[in-house]
């Protein structure tokens, strides 16, 4: 999990905050989090990864349709 952490804040800079990679390091530590039974905090960083999809390539895609899926 700290390997992702160290990602996120790499990929947490200015110029790199809103992008695909950001977005995918997001959704994987919901992942881990959710595997962790602690969905709490699996729900927080789906969002966070939704937010930026939404705001990069719409609401219309496949990243998207699979990150409701996990939100549900």
């Amino acid at each position: 999990m700290d390997n992702y952490y160290k990602c996120l804040e790499i990929q947490k800079e200015p110029i790199t905050e809103n992008n695909p990679e950001t977005a995918a390091t997001y959704h994987d530590i919901g992942l881990v989090y959710r595997n962790q039974g602690d969905y709490k905090n699996a729900l927080e960083n789906y969002i966070k990864c939704l937010e930026i999809y939404k705001s990069m390539i719409g609401d219309n895609n496949l990243e998207i349709a699979t990150t409701y899926y996990n939100i549900a």
